[in-house]
């Protein structure tokens, strides 16, 4: 089972699945969450951790995501308090 949607296309697209012996089947999924994240909710994110006083917390990966207009580590430039975190109990 490869885990993140990144891993999936990779594998499509240089066609690996189709090298593979018949008795291995790929499963696809569930997806890190920043291939199953809809970019409507990232640009929702990214509107709020551009808010003045707010403390936006985040993975690491999640701030590179890009989303419609910018990435959350463009307002962490812009100088939005957005810190990073490695486990929900850093949050």
């Amino acid at each position: 089972m490869e885990v993140c949607g990144g891993q999936t296309h990779a594998i499509v697209k240089f066609g690996i699945d189709e090298l593979l012996p018949k008795q291995i089947t790929l499963i696809h999924g569930p997806g890190c969450p920043v291939c199953v994240t809809p970019l409507e909710m990232i640009d929702k994110a990214i509107e709020i951790a551009a808010r003045p006083g707010i403390i936006f917390t985040s993975f690491g990966d999640m701030c590179a995501c890009p989303a419609a207009q910018r990435i959350c580590f463009s307002v962490k430039a812009g100088g939005g308090d957005v810190r990073i975190v490695y486990s929900p109990l850093d949050a």
